[in-house]
């Protein structure tokens, strides 16, 4: 049977297996025989979920010292360019 990967699209055939991996993107698949249903899942929307966890919680790098250095900076520059 000629099956199509759900996170990169490639196309392949799996013989008798219920389960196998892509040859391309190497993701873990479950085959279905039938009238069998197997619950689809958005792969990519659940990377960009994990990828967006560290950022929700990372604190900012920047006191607010440096803030006001860098304004004092932008201020002189201005009044230099004119």
């Amino acid at each position: 049977m000629i099956v199509k990967c759900p996170n990169c699209g490639y196309e392949f055939t799996i013989g008798d297996k219920d389960v196998g991996r892509c040859p391309r993107c190497k993701i873990k698949l479950a085959f279905a025989r039938g009238n069998e249903i197997i619950e689809k899942v958005d792969i990519k929307k659940i990377e960009r979920e994990i990828d967006a966890i560290p950022t929700l919680y990372k604190k900012a790098d920047i006191d607010i010292e440096e803030i006001e250095e860098s304004i004092d900076i932008e201020r002189k520059v201005d009044e230099i360019i004119g």
